[in-house]
């Protein structure tokens, strides 16, 4: 039997995941960029990327959309793996994405490795995720040039 807190711990983790997974899948981007502080930085194995704002946020979220459109994404699930309080307070996760179209698997499961922080108004948030996906991939190809928006802005060299 886990602790309280190790059980506070997996149902914000739980609600984050599910969260970002319906708002995306649903057309809802108020929650979804809700989900996340700005700047918000996304590492890939190819590049990191930092969102500054809204306008950042939409972009992606616009790209990620045709992609999952273009590929035939019927429906997307999330399987939560780990969830723990770290140094800070800062709330770790790990979930993996499965993409599908009807019965047949899109692609591999997408391991994502999150950071999450308690804002002033008490809602979690996520600050940093770590994506084991390259730009072949519809998260990855959301991050390239030519989806539907202007590109994101890169940091070079920051894997931290």
């Amino acid at each position: 039997m886990g602790s309280q807190k190790d059980e506070e711990a997996w149902r914000i983790a739980s609600y984050m995941v599910e969260r970002t997974r319906s708002t995306l899948i649903e057309g809802d981007f108020d929650d979804y960029a809700d989900s996340f502080t700005y700047p918000h930085v996304i590492i890939t194995t190819e590049k990191t990327i930092k969102i500054e704002d809204l306008d950042d946020m939409k972009r992606l979220y616009d790209n990620i959309r045709v992609s999952y459109e273009k590929m035939g994404l019927t429906h997307a699930s999330r399987q939560c793996l780990a969830a723990a309080f770290g140094v800070n307070g800062i709330l770790q996760v790990t979930h993996v994405n499965h993409l599908m179209s009807g019965t047949r698997r899109l692609n591999e499961p997408i391991p994502v490795y999150s950071n999450l922080v308690e804002g002033v108004d008490g809602n979690w948030r996520i600050f940093k995720a770590e994506y084991a996906i390259d730009k072949k991939l519809p998260f990855g190809a959301a991050l390239e040039v030519g989806q539907n928006s202007n590109p994101l802005r890169f940091i070079e060299n920051a894997k931290n």
